[in-house]
């Protein structure tokens, strides 16, 4: 009789534990986010080609990478000028991206130039810029 009132006692102990230390898990605030891969991507080309930070997205799709440079005044360049840009953009996505498994099915870096009026709006687009990736894993310029 004692063993049962003793195993009562044992399975309510450890019932009891296991909800006070969910309680406790959830009482906890979540650990600190890093920044993500993206949001560090976008700080490095802002810092590196010295743009205004509204003038610098970053959209991923499944086989495609797009930095947009929204209203830029690389709008008014050439498409020279803005080939230069884009050659200095698209290591800094290469390097980033490199090894991580997130980004293993991207086959594109685009840089594209964009005119948008106003937050959400369509955009028109300027100049597209390309980087296709090689068999052997590197993004390299295309000619179109």
């Amino acid at each position: 009789m004692l063993k049962r009132h003793l195993g009562a006692a044992l399975i309510a102990l450890f019932s009891f534990l296991s909800q006070s230390s969910a309680i406790l898990h959830a009482q906890l605030p979540p650990p600190q986010e890093q920044p993500s891969v993206l949001a560090e991507i976008r700080t490095t080309i802002i810092r590196t080609i010295g743009a205004q930070p509204e003038t610098v997205e970053i959209a991923v799709t499944e086989n495609n990478l797009t930095v947009l440079r929204i209203n830029s005044n690389m709008n008014e360049s050439t498409h020279g000028g803005r080939d230069n840009e884009a050659n200095a953009i698209a290591p800094i996505v290469s390097k980033a991206i490199s090894g991580r498994v997130e980004f293993k099915n991207l086959s594109t870096i685009r840089v594209q130039y964009v005119v948008r009026s106003a937050a959400g709006a369509a955009s028109k687009i300027v100049d597209t810029i390309d980087f296709r990736k090689t068999p052997s894993g590197v993004f390299e310029f295309h000619k179109t």
